[in-house]
């Protein structure tokens, strides 16, 4: 794939989910995405244009997809954190 067919192929995904997508995540989310640019734009140059990745460069992938990972589940709450459901309702545990 040409390197322009690349670059229209992201701006409209961009364009797709800024528009829509983006508007539902929350903050964290959004800030991940972020993070991922980089990390996406380094695997389409290997992928597509054959430039060569060192191993700094695959050591510093895995600590910005470990940090990715690290913050979604301190963002998701824990079942044990999760609200009871209100007196007399249907779902109520006996």
């Amino acid at each position: 794939m040409p390197p322009d067919e690349i670059v229209s192929v992201s701006e409209r995904a961009v364009g797709v989910s800024a528009k829509g997508g983006l508007a539902r995540l929350g903050p964290v989310t959004v800030a991940a995405l972020g993070f991922l640019s980089p990390v996406t734009a380094v695997i389409l140059g290997w992928w597509s244009l054959g430039q060569s990745l060192s191993p700094l460069q695959l050591v510093g992938m895995a600590v910005v997809l470990a940090s990715v990972r690290a913050g979604q589940r301190a963002a998701s709450p824990s079942p044990a954190a999760a609200v009871p459901p209100p007196e007399g309702s249907a779902c109520r545990r006996r």
